[in-house]
This record gives structure tokens, sequence and C-alpha cells, in this order.
């Protein structure tokens, strides 16, 4: 029997796994990034407890090819956000972000990125280029 990811029809749209209980903003941020790139999200379950293989797998089983992880330690604290293509090395995402990393600017930024892999378009590196609906705010005290 194959992965959940794979036995799922396919509808062309950035698959986005949450491994254990991420706040709602988190992943709110990253389909807010998604969406203002016009690419379609969708949240899918996976039986992976690692965040990179979690975020291949969703690209590989995706119709256009790109995945996204979170993961969330017990307490939702997040430990780890991943953006992946479906030809890279499994263990070679495109993008890690660390607790350290992690802001609601960021995430809407890896959201929009997601979106620009899809689309063949240049990344967004710098954070003066995201401003959008979800601003910017020290969010990781809002983790605490």
């Amino acid at each position: 029997m194959g992965s959940p990811l794979l036995q799922v029809a396919q509808k062309p749209a950035v698959y986005l796994v949450v491994l254990g209980e991420a706040p709602d903003w988190f992943v709110q941020a990253l389909e807010n990034g998604l969406e203002e790139e016009g690419i379609p999200c969708e949240k899918r379950d996976s039986q992976e407890n690692d965040a990179i293989l979690a975020a291949s797998q969703a690209a590989k089983a995706s119709r256009i090819n790109v995945g996204l992880s979170v993961k969330a330690a017990a307490g939702g604290a997040i430990t780890g956000v991943v953006l992946h293509h479906r030809d890279l090395p499994e263990k070679r995402p495109l993008f890690h972000l660390t607790w350290e990393e992690v802001s609601q600017e960021s995430l809407y930024r890896l959201g929009r990125n997601a979106a620009r892999l899809v689309k063949g378009n240049p990344f967004i590196m710098d954070p003066a280029d995201t401003a959008g609906p979800c601003g910017d705010s020290g969010t990781k005290d809002k983790l605490n």
C-alpha cells in the first residue's frame, strides 16, 4: 500500500503537510503567500515524522511538483518548515527554515516562493519585497 499522499485524486496544487499541531497562523501565512501568487494549496496527511521527507513526498505527489511541510513539537513550537521540489534529492530541500528563522513574514515569503517555483519566476529573497497581508511582526512571541 502506497503513501496516503499518492492515493488521493490529483488536483494542481502545492501540497502542504503539517506534522504535529502547528498554530493556525503558521499555516495561514504559507497559504497567504501561495494565494498572493495565484497558486492553490491543499493540506495533506502524512505518516512521515521528518519534515524534509514529508515535503519531498508532498512534492512527488503534487501534480505541480512542489511540496511544503511544517513540523511542530508538542505545544505547537515549530521545529522546521520545508519547501521541496520533486526533482531535488530527497534529503536536500530548496529551503528549510529553522525555529530561529521563522516569522510570519518568512512564512509568507516561503509560500510566495513555493508559488514562484511552480511558475518559474525568480524567488523573493529580500524581506522588503514581501509586503503583503501578513506584514511583519516579531512573531516568535506569538509562539510562546
